[in-house]
């Protein structure tokens, strides 16, 4: 009975996900940066806050980063964001996997970023988003992959 009780519980995390992942040190923070990003965090750039996600064949990132206005430069240009129009979906609704600090507030204060091919790796697709408050030099970034 124990066995059968653990081999469920098992599978049910398997299947359903173990929760978000809120890294705290500033290690753990500067590799969900790396993770992104493909290399430390400059001294130029500070990670606030991260989470990720992952359920099933879905998975998500979260960074709120402080940085200058030069670095974000660096990169959206390197990494091939391009201006968003209007602000991203990801922007204007949140799910309920979506942490309280990643709220740009408000709306009109952030120029808007997207990636529609984000990262290869072993995922089908992916999709980045980021807002940037130049007056305040915070960042808002999101990945979402599906595979």
């Amino acid at each position: 009975m124990k066995a059968s009780l653990v081999r469920v519980l098992l599978a049910s995390l398997l299947i359903v996900g173990c929760g978000p992942y809120d890294p705290k040190s500033a290690s753990e923070l500067a590799q969900c940066y790396q993770h992104e990003f493909n290399a430390p965090p400059p001294g130029t750039v500070k990670v606030l806050n991260a989470r990720q996600m992952v359920i099933r064949d879905w998975g998500a990132q979260w960074l709120q980063l402080q940085l200058k206005e030069d670095a974000l430069e660096a990169v959206l240009l390197t990494n091939g964001f391009t201006r968003a129009k209007s602000p991203p979906v990801q922007f204007t609704t949140a799910d309920r996997y979506t942490p309280d600090w990643w709220r740009p507030s408000p709306p009109e204060a952030f120029d808007y970023y997207e990636h529609s091919n984000w990262t290869k790796g072993t995922w089908g697709s992916s999709r980045a988003v980021l807002a940037f408050d130049r007056s305040r030099g915070i960042a808002f970034f999101r990945c979402d992959r599906i595979d």
